[in-house]
């Protein structure tokens, strides 16, 4: 049937339940409307910047005083269990406010707060299923799309969810938490990492510290070139987003692309397009675009295949090609 998922925990069966938001919801609003005036210390007021991966970040909100927050209606003034959605501009960020919190929290008019008091509902397993891309489609299938996408409240009263019994909702909520958990705490070790990379590259690079030989002799000293020595610098032909199609003659990359679609290294070409007029790059070229350069922006290729206008790439002259290219991409 419909309604009864093909992937579950072995100890539940049945159907699961359709329902609206506004109906399992005791309340669905926005907050504050106006700017208030910002304080050093005070309340915080929660907006759409603070909602990252599920998590509020209180420390790095806005402050309003105690006095402009008494002065706020209920409706902006947040609760413990309290379920927060990302309403204008970015659509579809959620996060929960913890039963644990034990401070006054204020809300801007950019959150759609949605109060579930029914307690066979599980606050957890909402958010889980706010993150699934069914929820955002339908969503984003309701916004306004004017010059700022906005998902006005009657819109999201009418948004659907599945619900299985209480206790699946929860077993689901705590595994799916469990994931996150262990996401978060790679994520954080994977920006240590960088970090430690950032600040160890900075030291070789400036020759703060050397390596030595396996042996443990010392290497010749380092040799100051001009980068017009070591590399020959070539510029691509003229290509706009029209010219690119699926199924082209010519592979070809974009220089968008350099910001959005590839890494550093680029071992797969994804797009082509039918004009042959462009530069036939080798194995090992450096792409530069020749504005808003940036370390993201910079990529080594690794195919065959032509460039275009707008940046410029790099041929190397000499054995230095893997050096260099390291040193561009991370300074």
């Amino acid at each position: 049937m419909a309604n009864i998922p093909t992937l579950r925990f072995g100890e539940f069966d049945g159907e699961w339940s359709e329902k609206k938001l506004g109906d399992i919801s005791s309340q669905i609003s926005y907050g504050l409307t106006v700017r208030p005036e910002y304080h050093k210390e005070g309340i915080p007021l929660i907006s759409a910047r603070e909602l990252r991966g599920g998590v509020i970040d209180y420390c790095k909100a806005p402050k309003i005083s105690k006095t402009a927050y008494d002065k706020l209606s209920d409706k902006a003034k947040a609760k413990k269990g309290d379920i927060f959605l990302t309403k204008t501009g970015t659509i579809g960020l959620s996060a929960y406010v913890s039963l644990d919190m034990d401070f006054p929290v204020a809300i801007t008019q950019n959150i759609a707060v949605i109060r579930v008091d029914n307690t066979e509902y599980s606050h957890q397993f909402i958010m889980q299923t706010f993150k699934t891309n069914e929820f955002y489609k339908s969503a984003i299938s309701r916004v306004n799309q004017s010059t700022i996408m906005d998902l006005q409240l009657q819109d999201i009263r009418k948004l659907e969810l599945y619900f299985p019994t209480k206790p699946e909702q929860q077993k689901i909520a705590t595994f799916l938490s469990a994931v996150d958990s262990s996401i978060d705490q790679l994520s954080k070790k994977e920006q240590l990492l960088r970090s430690y990379k950032k600040g160890v590259m900075q030291k070789i690079f400036s020759r703060e510290i050397r390596f030595t030989r396996d042996d443990g002799g010392v290497f010749e000293d380092w040799v100051e070139k001009r980068l017009g020595d070591v590399f020959n610098f070539l510029r691509g032909s003229s290509l706009s987003k029209s010219d690119m199609t699926t199924n082209g003659i010519t592979k070809c990359i974009h220089y968008g692309e350099l910001f959005t679609t590839y890494k550093e290294k680029i071992e797969t070409i994804k797009s082509s397009t039918n004009l042959i007029d462009g530069q036939l790059s080798k194995i090992g070229d450096i792409l530069m675009p020749s504005s808003d350069v940036t370390p993201q922006g910079l990529a080594t290729a690794r195919r065959k295949y032509y460039y275009w206008r707008r940046y410029k790439y790099i041929k190397t002259k000499t054995r230095y090609r893997l050096f260099i290219c390291i040193l561009l991409l991370e300074f």
